[in-house]
């Protein structure tokens, strides 16, 4: 299978893409060139963070159009600290939780519910982490895609609301969040896919592992709120 083919068949087709590429005696996505490929995307989207959340407005309501953290640029040369931090949390997220912690847990539940009741197997959970880091990946790369087009034809996010980092639903923040909501829909169906081809078993079973993941994306929501506004709270304080 080629590149392309594979590409296209983890996005529209993960299910049968997945039997594709078990039924391979030697299959090209290994666990190494999918890391590779995961720290990649990292890399890409973090970079894409960074313009979607500092770029180029004001990084919360109240900061004056004169403040030292105004712009990206100004930002680069007086706390390049910040750039780091969000690579940081980007590469945390992306790498650490939803590729390898996640993809752990996704492994060991889909484990459990299989008919053949798989026990851990390193080859055997590297081979899945390989399958999971593509197509799970895949449409987080595409989300960034649109983020660039968003970024440039409509700036960031408009923090409008008296409470940082809330915001107003505009119309265009209710259809940006509509279409990552969509986005991240769209990774989570792949991951349903891939479990129900993977572990050979039900649609119903294959969605268990995934409803974790929509716990764990909720309380990251619940968290990074709380951080966002003790953040935005001490910075307009120094302002």
């Amino acid at each position: 299978m080629g590149f392309l083919e594979n590409i296209a068949g983890f996005l529209f087709r993960p299910h049968d893409q997945c039997q594709k590429v078990l039924a391979e005696e030697k299959t090209n996505w290994r666990f190494t060139k999918t890391f590779l490929f995961v720290l990649y995307s990292t890399l890409i989207l973090g970079i894409v963070c960074i313009f979607w959340i500092l770029y180029p407005e004001r990084v919360y309501y109240g900061v004056p159009l004169d403040a030292s953290l105004k712009m990206l640029f100004r930002i680069s040369v007086s706390e390049p600290i910040l750039f780091l931090l969000i690579l940081g949390v980007i590469f945390g997220l992306i790498v650490i939780l939803h590729f390898l912690t996640i993809g752990t847990f996704n492994y060991i539940i889909g484990g459990v519910l299989s008919k053949k009741r798989r026990v851990f197997k390193g080859k055997d959970y590297r081979n899945y982490l390989s399958i999971y880091g593509i197509s799970s990946t895949l449409p987080l790369l595409l989300l960034g895609v649109f983020t660039i087009f968003w970024v440039y034809f409509f700036e960031k996010l408009n923090f409008t609301t008296e409470s940082p980092p809330f915001f107003d639903w505009t119309l265009l923040n209710t259809i940006f969040f509509s279409v990552l909501f969509g986005f991240l829909a769209w990774k989570w169906i792949c991951g349903i896919r891939i479990n129900q081809a993977f572990f050979d078993i039900s649609l119903i079973r294959a969605t268990i592992p995934i409803l974790g993941q929509l716990a764990t994306f909720y309380g990251f929501l619940m968290v990074a709120g709380y951080i966002g506004s003790l953040l935005s709270g001490e910075l307009i304080g120094v302002v």
